[in-house]
């Protein structure tokens, strides 16, 4: 194999990349020298429906406010992330301080009834 021999390949795939988009060129242009049948008749109109109906109001009073937030957290930011360490393997001790922490937190995040 000679050292021009990928010159002469890609000059070889060029030739048949030209002429093929040559041969499709001249395709599209018979394709496009046919000539157009008449214009159709136009379809019927459809109908646009009925409208809906209008939406709720956009005020919120201040009832409905307190109504629909009084199932979730008063200050969930008010827990500080867990200040205990663990090691490895975890000793059932490290694990219950962590529980005691948890439950701490999900108290401390949960709606208390008013």
């Amino acid at each position: 194999m000679t050292k021009n021999a990928p010159a002469a390949a890609i000059r070889f795939i060029r030739e048949k990349f030209t002429y093929t988009q040559a041969r499709i060129d001249e395709a599209n242009a018979r394709i496009d020298n046919i000539p157009a049948g008449p214009q159709g008749e136009p379809g019927p109109s459809g109908s646009d429906g009925q409208p809906g109906a209008d939406g709720p109001p956009g005020e919120v009073s201040l009832q409905q406010f307190n109504d629909s937030i009084a199932g979730t957290a008063r200050n969930p930011f008010g827990s500080a992330p867990y200040p205990g360490m663990f090691s490895d393997p975890v000793t059932q001790a490290e694990m219950l301080a962590y529980v005691a922490w948890n439950e701490a937190r999900w108290q401390s995040i949960m709606r208390q009834p008013t």
